[in-house]
């Protein structure tokens, strides 16, 4: 039932989802809540995507940097903040995969819980998360590498930020200086999600719900940016990502919830999106066959590695 829970979506947004095939649906509930995107695919040669990558900025007035990301994603891996045109050129040229460029978003990034349940008028926006990229402050004294493992979330990770800063592991940044480890606002990659229940607003509610509405969509993460807390309150944001039955609410995973407290919000969930599954089954959506979730399932795991292969040392994070 769970790949019924949102019909428009390849499983319900359990696996193997295309991120470009989604961002043409969610253009049609607001083009002006999403960022300029377009599809590099892999079946034209890698100088015509290079070039169609240029075109596309210069055609939208779009300046370094920009986001590269392969169509079919998966917790944030492969996702590259392209800041020079040598950086575009090397991951347009090294992938063997579908990219998305896209516009870069700046401001502060939140991730904004969505339910829907068929038989409701209106969708809510059960809880909100503050995303904060992992960062270092330095001291004057203490080396990188130093900075790195001694904090407490930077060392699980040890071994890909040593790699990938060991040009630099014996500078000292300087008192109050922030190194920020990763861009990508993943919590898989060590950002801190953090529960915010005061953002939650009508004005932002009403534009999550119009854009899902029109979208088709009934559960999952809506990953936004906004320029500032009262921004996003006024549903003045930007669409960088939606996730489906594996999205997840994020404030689940802030640290200061008991483990207990996470997983219910977990369980909550996941009956959450079995329910709305079942409620629009028995409207006449389908559900995937268990031979075709596994079959993605396994072309995921290859995905990943192909992913890593690629991504090496990068700022994929």
């Amino acid at each position: 039932m769970l790949t019924a829970a949102n019909p428009v979506i390849l499983h319900g947004g359990l696996t193997g989802e295309s991120k470009w095939a989604l961002d043409q649906r969610l253009r049609a509930g607001g083009a002006e809540l999403l960022p300029r995107t377009t599809l590099l695919p892999v079946r034209e040669p890698a100088e015509d995507r290079l070039r169609q990558a240029r075109a596309f900025m210069a055609r939208e007035g779009l300046t370094f940097p920009v986001v590269l990301k392969p169509d079919v994603g998966l917790r944030g891996l492969g996702v590259l903040v392209a800041r020079d045109d040598d950086a575009l050129a090397r991951r347009v040229r090294e992938t063997a995969l579908d990219l998305l460029l896209q516009e870069y978003v700046g401001g502060r990034e939140y991730g904004v819980y969505y339910v829907r349940r068929p038989e409701w008028p209106n969708g809510q926006v059960p809880s909100i998360c503050a995303k904060v990229p992992l960062t270092l402050t330095g001291d004057g004294v203490t080396t990188l590498e130093r900075l790195i493992l001694d904090d407490h979330r930077a060392v699980s990770m040890a071994p890909v930020f040593l790699r990938r800063f060991r040009a630099r592991l014996q500078d000292v940044p300087a008192p109050g200086e922030r190194v920020t480890l990763v861009e990508i606002h993943a919590h898989s990659l060590g950002a801190l999600f953090l529960d915010r229940p005061d953002l939650r607003a009508p004005a932002l509610t009403r534009a999550i719900d119009h854009v899902s509405q029109a979208t088709g969509l009934y559960i999952g993460r809506y990953d936004v940016r906004a320029r500032s807390e009262l921004a996003l309150k006024s549903g003045e944001f930007k669409i960088i990502e939606f996730n489906g039955v594996t999205g997840e609410p994020g404030d689940m995973y802030d640290p200061r919830r008991s483990l207990w407290s996470g997983w219910r919000r977990m369980a909550a969930h996941w009956r959450d999106a079995y329910e709305i599954g079942a409620a629009n089954r028995e409207r006449g959506a389908s559900i995937s066959g268990l031979r075709d979730v596994a079959s993605q399932l396994r072309r995921d795991r290859e995905h990943g590695a192909r992913l890593r292969r690629e991504m090496g040392d990068a700022e994929s994070l």
